[in-house]
């Protein structure tokens, strides 16, 4: 499974120079690890910053200009940083295996003569076979659409101008569409090939949990979807496919909600399942529409880990965010790596004298 080691984002929202790990233009930075926890106060940019993933894997999946007005984002112009004056800018520094060659993508948005954002630079590169210092040889470089690429798994142009393999010419015909879409799905650009899958692999939630209280049709769902609208589907898929691992799903996520004694899943008429929380004190359930932050939350985060062990899915290796405000204190914890990407918010407000050990909403 491929690895970001680094990342630099610049002109970003509220990122305007951001870089973490080691890059190709930065190496005094460390490789990042699997878990990279960023704790700052509200405001600081965290939610930016997993949004900055989100937006590359919208500009893979439709055109850097749909992707600027995608999820609130406001277009270009309220997307830039304010008073920027250069464009937005990704560098992200990666390793297919631990044994493999580093290659470095570069990614430069601007606005085009029509006032419209579009693909101003785009750029792989990669150090020839066998060195392991040098400068990086580039296998894709496009300038407004226009450029080339090296076939195969080696080669590359040196920043001289010498050539090493075989280079194609390219033309892009839309300029608003990355380079790497088209090429990588092409098997003569094995490399490009590579690190497209590497980027779609990634997984994205923007969790909330307001969306996850809502009742979704009677469809069992094995993923979560990107604001985890159908947690209940995910649920009833877990009930259905392995009753063995949902009940210790239950059971985990009881522990980490004080005076809880029992959760228990419950079939619909309609074929719909909710979960009736046990509460202490109380002689009829609560179900989990009427549950706190916490609790909704901690399905969702329980219900992947768990998914992941029993059937081998990929586990929460990617960006997640942990917001938690209890009495006046605010923390809040970022969870960047290499392959999924999700985002969580989790709120103790309803009981700000509870005692929530830090190990209850440990990431």
């Amino acid at each position: 499974m491929g690895k970001i080691l680094g990342i630099r984002i610049q002109n970003y929202g509220s990122l305007k120079d951001v870089k973490m790990g080691r890059l190709f233009s930065d190496q005094s930075g460390e490789d990042l690890d699997n878990m990279v926890v960023i704790i700052g106060a509200s405001g600081t940019g965290k939610s930016t910053l997993a949004d900055a993933f989100g937006f590359i894997s919208d500009c893979l999946s439709t055109d850097v200009e749909t992707a600027c007005d995608a999820s609130h984002r406001g277009g270009y112009d309220q997307l830039v940083s304010q008073g920027a004056d250069a464009p937005i800018h990704f560098e992200i520094y990666y390793r297919e295996t631990s044994n493999a060659r580093p290659i470095t993508y570069e990614l430069t948005i601007n606005k085009d003569d029509e006032n419209r954002p579009y693909v101003e630079e785009e750029r792989l590169r990669q150090r020839w076979q066998g060195n392991s210092y040098g400068r990086p040889l580039s296998f894709l470089y496009l300038i407004r659409g226009q450029g080339y690429a090296f076939e195969g798994a080696d080669g590359g142009q040196e920043d001289g101008g010498r050539d090493y393999g075989r280079r194609v010419e390219v033309e892009m015909v839309d300029p608003r569409k990355l380079g790497i879409v088209t090429l990588g799905a092409m098997k003569q650009y094995s490399r490009i090939e590579k690190f497209l899958m590497f980027l779609r692999s990634w997984y994205l939630c923007y969790f909330t949990p307001d969306a996850a209280r809502q009742m979704q049709s009677a469809a069992p769902a094995q993923y979560l979807d990107r604001t985890g609208s159908n947690l209940n589907n995910v649920a009833q898929y877990m009930y259905r496919d392995n009753p063995k691992t949902f009940k210790r799903v239950l059971d985990e996520i009881r522990t980490k909600i004080p005076n809880i004694e029992k959760i228990e899943p419950v079939k619909m008429r309609s074929g719909q399942m909710v979960l009736q929380f046990w509460k202490k004190g109380f002689t009829e359930p609560f179900f989990s529409q009427r549950m706190s932050d916490v609790g909704v939350s901690g399905g969702c985060d329980l219900s992947r880990r768990q998914g992941a062990d029993e059937e081998g899915l990929p586990d929460l290796c990617g960006t997640r965010q942990v917001q938690a405000r209890v009495g006046g204190e605010h923390r809040a914890a970022h969870v960047p790596g290499c392959k999924c990407i999700a985002e969580f918010s989790i709120f103790f407000e309803r009981d700000p004298k509870a005692d929530f050990a830090g190990e209850r909403v440990s990431v």
